[in-house]
């Protein structure tokens, strides 16, 4: 969940208000399925905000995302089918978190129980990247 908070400036005296600004703060989000000795992928904000993700969980998500209308993948999915980016690149930046959670955001589910771990891995990651979009912070991915 993402706190935000209304910060007033006042000049003049109290009750006149001058300047509204929101502040974000990233509430920390931690998350970690890895397996001891499997490859592993790492979505990094700071130490208190990070995803780390069994390759296996990352690959089953990455494989139900589909092509766009014009029949190129989007940026994430390109670096995926590609292995680019974030696989040859220790911390690699993510160059547009916004393109980047449309892409997640767009990745289908299908309605059964079988994919409930898969669900949960999407749901973390866009609760990671909006948080990270919101606090204007980067996020790295680390491969291995």
């Amino acid at each position: 969940m993402l706190h935000i908070f209304n910060v007033y400036f006042y000049n003049g005296g109290i009750g006149h208000q001058n300047n509204t600004f929101k502040y974000y703060i990233m509430k920390n989000i931690q998350f970690d399925n890895t397996i001891l000795g499997e490859p592993e992928i790492k979505f990094t904000v700071d130490k208190e905000n990070f995803i780390n993700l069994w390759i296996g969980s990352f690959d089953e998500l990455m494989e139900l995302g589909k092509p766009m209308a014009n029949g190129k993948w989007d940026n994430f999915l390109l670096h995926y089918h590609m292995n680019d980016g974030f696989y040859n690149e220790p911390n690699w930046v993510i160059p547009s978190i916004q393109d980047y959670l449309n892409s997640i955001t767009n990745i289908p589910i299908p309605d059964n129980t079988d994919n409930s771990e898969v669900k949960m891995v999407k749901d973390k990651l866009i609760d990671l990247f909006t948080s990270a979009l919101m606090s204007n912070s980067e996020i790295k991915i680390s491969y291995f």
